[in-house]
């Protein structure tokens, strides 16, 4: 365990029942109890009562009555067990599904569902079409009565040797705890009983201030979970920072080697040290994440917990910092660990009972930076000698305390929504990385000024106050009359500077608070938002009751995705409409092997979403939380990537432009040969949306479909870099005469390397040149999604997202003034899209809600 402060009595009274019960998902905090005052000890009579009506530590049906009668004294009046009014027939699962009574208010509003069940909580649901737990239907049975209109988010569940209090929002992960009976009978089971009583009892539920209401409590205690988002999102930051003072400490004890390919590269080196963090963060979740007592990682075997766990490397290296906390700085281990359990992510690996299917996907690639395994850039990591970093214990050791440990509370990755773990990566996205030249300073404020900066300033007292973010007059208080050489800056900066680590020694790396997201018009949209936008934008396009076949045809797009959040809404809202007409159909995959809903989703995913942004490590991130959310167990990180592209949304050109080489797009009819290229790369990528070619699991086998995503970007892969150079012709500027020039420039370059058939030679040295200018990915629409545009009515069916709110200023400093020029003539009228960017029937839902 981390050294951690000591929890006060309150506080530890509830750890010490949530800690026997290991909740899933989140049902209640510990700081709302706390605040509430929701604790009170039970007299040992309550225990004693509780005994005499659970002989054997088993409930009859009878039995549970009394329980809830004798036990939580409700008053049997308000316990309706007349339920139609709560009774939904769900087509899809051939069932019609209804509590056993609902316990209702003074005022006749439902509080929660009651269900009883003969069999365990977690048991197949006997007459279901699908494979369906008797919990899992229960907590669709409260998200659907949501969805119709009636506002009960609680349930209690009871079978023979188990009661679970199920709390599950629409739109948001459910979470149970689930009170075993012969813990609540037993000698130390009272802390139990104390709970069970404090939550169920008839005061809870009916006598306390309004304000301290069951249902209360449990909402509190979601909405206090996005201050935990933010709070971890702020330990992710130093964390990247623990990690960026080390590999700058491991380049330079090597001489420079470890990061000499990478010298002039900061954006290549942060990016790799931000894809550790971000891989860490991504095994916590899977590690803590159980569906059906199986984890998204293997984490039931003991040799994934013995060799490659990072929950359990960090219990390890928590007790050896006790033990060995003088020479942790010297001990290593730890981060190759880390290495091997990257490459098996990756890779996949089957030995014994250890079975983990290969994950893929450029986060993990060992290939994509090469120094994370102190490899040369152009070296194979499959078949060249790694020399690992000299990254020592103590260094993982901070990085996972920052991941695991909020506070003196180990965080609960299982309770934090998916869109909440693409958000922990948006934190990290206003940081840069740059090298000192000289010494420098770190301030409070996050900002890094180097010591030649403030020799060379005209005024280092109004550079001090702008870096720390004060007065002039705040800094002209503090400030020390010192020589000033280093340490003389250091004692004349102190008040400002970070306390931990105030100097940076020359030549080392170092993080900096850089363009914050705000700046970049990126902005996190939580699912309390995402979900009436999405719901609002798609349900004209679907009426009462679509066919399977008209979901599964519509195309979605996020033109500025993020981590994707707006997509992860989309995917659940779709998936349970499609259920729902997979049961109006009679229709039943066969390859049901588990909920069909997560079936449904993972159909969506593949046939329905598309996305694009300009950040790559924000499609990771998007690409990542479709596999989340749809707990794609056997399935890469890759199955959308054919789907969720990087690029510059609005930097492109049309197919029209392209083959004339004309930017104006006057012309209406493409050469016959470009048409094939389209076409043939339309065929290809038509083959991934076809059911029929789905194999035993419901897909195509993934290394096929990553075939058909490079076969088809190969057809059109001239033609697309011919739209790059194109673009890159116009982007410098300049007088209309040098544009002109270098467009004819440009286009005498094309036609005589298109001439030569062969998209792989180089352009030419000039040409491309112009092409490494380019600041941007161009992102060519109809050449990346051809089966958008060239079906009939081509273009998406649907526009969701939250658009970057970038006006002019905020243009200007991110891109400067030439992105500005560049977009102007393709966007004279701001409220009309590209031209066959949606289809004619085509929503647009934005974060105003509006849907033109």
């Amino acid at each position: 365990m981390p050294p951690t402060k000591k929890l006060s009595p309150a506080d530890q009274a509830h750890a010490d029942w949530l800690g026997m019960l290991r909740p899933e998902g989140l049902v209640v905090s510990i700081s709302v109890l706390r605040d509430t005052n929701a604790y009170a000890r039970q007299p040992a009579l309550v225990q004693e009562r509780l005994r005499a009506i659970l002989p054997g530590a088993l409930l009859s049906r009878a039995a549970f009555d009394q329980l809830l009668f004798d036990i939580f004294e409700w008053n049997p009046k308000r316990l309706v067990r007349e339920v139609a009014a709560w009774t939904l027939p769900m087509a899809e699962l051939g069932l019609i599904l209804a509590p056993e009574a609902v316990l209702l208010d003074p005022k006749g509003n439902p509080l929660l569902l009651v269900q009883w069940s003969d069999e365990r909580l977690d048991t197949p649901l006997p007459g279901a079409r699908f494979p369906l737990s008797r919990q899992s239907a229960l907590e669709r049975l409260l998200v659907e009565l949501q969805h119709a209109g009636k506002d009960v988010k609680i349930a209690l569940h009871a079978c023979p040797n188990s009661l679970r209090l199920t709390y599950a929002p629409a739109g948001e992960a459910p979470g149970s705890l689930t009170f075993p009976l012969d813990a609540l009978v037993a000698a130390d089971g009272r802390v139990l009983v104390d709970a069970l009583l404090m939550l169920l009892g008839r005061s809870r539920l009916f006598d306390v201030p309004s304000e301290q209401r069951l249902g209360v409590l449990l909402s509190r205690s979601r909405r206090e979970q996005e201050s935990v988002t933010i709070a971890l999102s702020g330990q992710v930051e130093q964390a990247l920072r623990v990690l960026v003072d080390a590999f700058s400490a491991a380049d330079l004890a090597s001489n420079g080697e470890l990061l000499r390919d990478w010298r002039d590269q900061p954006r290549e080196i942060q990016g790799g040290l931000v894809a550790v963090i971000l891989r860490l963060v991504f095994v916590l979740y899977c590690e803590d994440r159980l569906e059906g007592g199986r984890g998204l990682l293997p984490v039931e075997t003991e040799l994934y917990q013995q060799h490659y766990s990072v929950s359990g490397l960090a219990e390890r290296l928590f007790e050896e910092q006790v033990r060995y906390r003088e020479t942790m700085a010297h001990r290593y281990g730890a981060y190759d660990r880390l290495i091997a359990l990257f490459r098996v992510v990756f890779e996949g690996v089957q030995h014994g009972d250890l079975l983990i299917p290969p994950r893929q996907g450029n986060l993990f690639d060992p290939a994509t930076w090469a120094f994370l395994e102190g490899r040369p850039a152009a070296s194979s990591w499959t078949t060249d000698t790694k020399r690992l970093p000299r990254i020592s214990d103590q260094v993982i050791f901070e990085v996972l305390q920052k991941l695991v440990y909020l506070g003196e509370q180990r965080i609960s990755y299982r309770n934090l929504d998916v869109e909440q773990i693409g958000s922990v990566y948006e934190a990290l996205m206003g940081l840069e990385l740059g090298r000192a030249t000289t010494d420098a300073f770190r301030f409070r404020s996050g900002v890094v000024l180097q010591r030649w900066e403030l020799e060379e300033a005209a005024s280092p007292l109004l550079k001090v106050a702008e870096a720390a973010g004060v007065k002039t007059a705040e800094v002209e208080k503090k400030w020390k009359n010192a020589a000033f050489d280093t340490e003389g800056w250091l004692a004349s900066l102190a008040p400002f500077l970070d306390s931990d680590a105030p100097l940076i020694q020359a030549h080392s790396l170092f993080l900096q608070a850089g363009s914050d997201r705000r700046g970049s018009g990126s902005h996190y949209t939580p699912p309390a938002l995402t979900g009436p936008i999405v719901a609002r934008t798609l349900s004209p396009l679907l009426g009462n009751e679509p066919t399977s076949t008209q979901i599964l045809s519509l195309r979605i797009c996020d033109p500025a995705m993020g981590s994707g959040a707006f997509l992860v809404e989309a995917c659940r809202y779709l998936g349970r409409r499609l259920l729902e007409a997979w049961g109006r159909e009679g229709h039943v995959p066969a390859d049901v092997a588990a909920d069909p809903l997560l079936l449904a989703m993972r159909r969506v995913s593949e046939s329905c979403l598309y996305g694009v942004d300009k950040n790559p490590f924000a499609v990771n991130l998007a690409r990542l939380s479709l596999w989340l959310v749809t707990l794609s167990r056997e399935l890469p990180f890759t199955f959308v990537d054919h789907a969720l592209r990087p690029g510059d949304a609005v930097v492109g050109l049309s197919a029209q432009q392209i083959a004339e080489q004309d930017l104006s797009g006057k012309n209406r009819q493409l050469p016959l040969v470009f048409m094939r290229a389209l076409k043939k790369a339309e065929r290809i990528r038509s083959d991934i949306h076809k059911p029929s070619l789905f194999a035993g699991s419901g897909h195509i086998p993934w290394k096929e479909r990553a075939k058909l995503v490079e076969a088809a970007r190969d057809e059109v892969q001239a033609e697309r870099k011919a739209g790059d150079l194109l673009i890159a012709a116009v982007w410098p500027a300049g007088t209309a005469k040098q544009q002109k020039g270098r467009m004819e420039e440009v286009k005498g370059r094309l036609f005589s390397w298109l001439s030569q058939g062969d998209p792989t030679l180089p352009l030419g040295e000039s040409a491309e040149a112009l092409l490494a200018a380019l600041p941007m990915i161009p992102f060519h629409w109809e050449l990346e999604f051809p089966e958008v545009f060239l079906r009939e009515n081509g273009g998406f069916d649907a526009i969701i997202g939250n658009p970057p709110f970038g006006g002019k200023n905020t243009i200007l400093a991110q891109s400067g003034e030439n992105y500005i020029k560049l977009l102007q003539p393709k966007f004279r009228n701001p409220r009309q899209p590209p031209a066959r960017f949606c289809s004619g029937r085509a929503a647009q839902g934005y974060g105003d809600t509006k849907t033109p």
